[in-house]
């Protein structure tokens, strides 16, 4: 049976009641001429009506979704990029779809410098951004309200329709917020709009300085340093719309900047180096250097497994190197002078670290220090077998 004449027979979700061809179902009316169509497919079939049995109830058009559905994602400094701009904007998009895993996402779209996510089921939200704030290269985001437009409706629709719908928009995001002082500000990247910035900042402030004042709120408009800021983002998509920002961590998308193998001592220095090394696109590995001798409960390796798990949300995946370096310390302190001690566990850690850093094609290795990251090829110069022979 196509598709057009699925809600002309049908048993509707729950009720199980039957919704009958001309009948109002799942809000769809079907017509005479889709009627009649349905009527010649099932009589060729048979005598009996080609009746079909579903749980849920279909829609042709996929329903449109609420407004708290829309979260807006700015960029941090990929803009700056030139040439391989696709290639962050693609890792960004990778790690936005990788950090949504498990919430329902309509789609991911791109309108202009910005990603637009809709989700499918408004619950999802708090998750959602919860999520995105743990995803570098982000910049800010927020909940957005969109107002349907396309330059192709001017025609039928003027401008002078469009502007109430963003100002009653506009009204409706910041009617519950608290606030002294407030501004619009607004930004037309689609120049197919007939209106300017400017036009609409006038407009929409002058609409809610009138509501507010209606509603008994004595709020003054500031444009240099305002408490809320009501934004409006003309794109090509929707009229974006939103009062609250919240901020990202900014940074290059992970996965832009090659792997990298980190040494994880336990302390904060190693775990903070490892944070600003992901900021900036890179992919960590780690390795933990654990000795024996500890009361049951003090051993450094849960202190490292807890590290790690602080630090996998921001990049989605890691792996964790547990050496046992006890039986190294136990040769040095047998064959080496205590002088030499602190810089032989040095070195052979480092020589450990490179090593391992070839297995999982790291290009590098991130440490607490002056030098918080080096070339394994420097490294391998300095640590080359002869100088162990």
């Amino acid at each position: 049976m196509p598709r057009a004449s699925f809600l002309g027979w049908c048993f509707k979700h729950v009720t199980g009641a039957q919704v009958a061809p001309g009948v109002t179902g799942a809000n769809r009316t079907l017509g005479s001429a889709q009627v009649e169509y349905m009527r010649r497919g099932s009589s060729t079939r048979g005598s009996l009506p080609n009746w079909r049995y579903t749980t849920q109830v279909r829609c042709l058009r996929q329903a449109k979704m609420h407004a708290s559905t829309h979260i807006v994602v700015h960029y941090h400094e990929l803009w700056l990029k030139l040439g391989n701009r696709p290639f962050f904007l693609h890792q960004l998009r990778r790690a936005l779809r990788r950090a949504l895993e498990g919430i329902a996402v309509a789609r991911i779209t791109q309108p202009g410098d910005r990603y637009l996510i809709e989700l499918e089921n408004p619950a999802g939200l708090e998750t959602a951004l919860r999520r995105l704030q743990q995803v570098f290269g982000i910049s800010h985001l927020a909940v957005a309200r969109p107002v349907d437009w396309s330059h192709k409706t001017f025609g039928q629709v003027t401008a002078d329709d469009v502007v109430p719908q963003i100002c009653e928009t506009a009204w409706d995001e910041i009617r519950t917020e608290s606030f002294s002082t407030f501004a619009v500000r607004a930004k037309r990247s689609d120049k197919r709009f007939p209106h300017n910035s400017m036009f609409l900042e006038r407009e929409v402030g002058g609409v809610l300085f009138d509501k507010l004042e209606a509603a008994g709120r004595t709020a003054k408009v500031d444009l240099d340093n305002p408490e809320l800021t009501c934004r409006i983002e003309v794109t090509r998509g929707p009229i974006l719309i939103y009062a609250r920002r919240i901020a990202g961590p900014g940074g290059l998308p992970t996965n832009t900047a090659g792997r990298l193998m980190c040494l994880l001592s336990g302390g904060f220095d190693s775990a903070v180096a490892a944070y600003k090394m992901m900021k900036r696109g890179a992919h960590l590995s780690f390795v933990h250097f654990w000795g024996g001798g500890a009361e049951p409960g003090e051993s450094s390796i849960h202190v490292a497994r807890r590290l790690v798990e602080k630090l996998v949300p921001w990049q989605a995946t890691a792996k964790l190197y547990l050496v046992p370096f006890e039986p190294l310390q136990r040769q040095i302190v047998a064959d080496a002078d205590e002088s030499f001690r602190t810089l032989l566990y040095r070195r052979l850690m480092l020589r450990i670290a490179v090593g391992d850093g070839r297995q999982p094609r790291a290009s590098g290795f991130a440490n607490s220090g002056q030098s918080a990251i080096g070339r394994l090829d420097r490294a391998a110069a300095a640590l080359s077998p002869a100088h162990w022979r």
